[in-house]
């Protein structure tokens, strides 16, 4: 009896372990009557490996109802902004950003920075984030931040501008608490007045984000490539953009 009792254990074990949504019962006595306590397995342990379901460097997207504020410190400038989750795969918000350094340029042609090797300046931008594909370990989107700009030349005064970036991103889960990203990212701008020029730089880099709680992520972004003015007399300009920040889901 008892060697068929251990058999049927031993089966009903590598059923549970071939079951991906099993779950295992534990049995608790108290005051003599028994009692039973569900433990996940299967389904629910393979979903702690696919990481959090939110990001700030990442394609992955808040979930509907959720809002993230996050905030970046690093070259060309820094930033903060909100966003809300308006459906599972769609972010909508606001950007604010004040910048030392014409959008990221590292080198400032003399005829649109008389006076100022590095301009400063700030934008205010709408955001949206769309998340098209993720599997649990790769996860892809893309991002749209229209939005106003203004620099100030010492000599030339305020030079205004418009943006209209777009950003497509490769997320990578490689922990349960650390995701990776690939960036290939097109920060288009118009510069207006005097030296107007479409400005379309083509950077890509990587990212890389680590979750010290499921609501608080500290974050790296780099991005680096040419800018390419219409102007002639600019040409293509090397530009950077690196950062380090926090985000905060709430």
């Amino acid at each position: 009896m008892t060697a068929l009792l251990v058999a049927l254990l031993l089966t009903a074990s590598e059923k549970e372990k071939k079951d991906d949504s099993a779950v295992s019962v534990d049995s608790v006595t108290v005051n003599g009557e028994t009692t039973t306590t569900p433990k996940a397995s299967g389904a629910a342990a393979t979903a702690s490996t696919t990481g959090q379901q939110w990001s700030v460097v990442t394609a992955r997207t808040l979930g509907a109802g959720a809002n993230l504020v996050e905030g970046g410190l690093g070259f060309p400038g820094l930033h903060v902004g909100l966003l809300r989750g308006i459906t599972q795969t769609l972010d909508v918000g606001a950007r604010f950003s004040f910048n030392y350094g014409l959008e990221g340029q590292v080198k400032c042609n003399v005829l649109i920075c008389p006076g100022n090797a590095l301009l400063p300046g700030f934008k205010l931008q709408g955001v949206a984030r769309y998340k098209f594909f993720d599997n649990g370990k790769l996860n892809a989107g893309v991002s749209f931040s229209p939005g106003a700009m203004f620099y100030f030349e010492r000599l030339l005064g305020w030079q205004v501008g418009f943006a209209i970036p777009l950003a497509v991103r490769l997320g990578i889960v490689a922990t349960s608490a650390l995701s990776v990203a690939v960036v290939l990212d097109l920060p288009m701008w118009v510069l207006f007045g005097r030296n107007s020029s479409l400005v379309v730089p083509v950077l890509a880099g990587v990212g890389a984000e680590y979750f010290v709680t499921s609501s608080l992520a500290v974050w790296f972004d780099l991005r680096m490539g040419p800018s390419i003015w219409t102007r002639s007399f600019v040409g293509a300009e090397f530009t950077f953009d690196g950062k380090v920040g926090i985000g905060w889901r709430f």
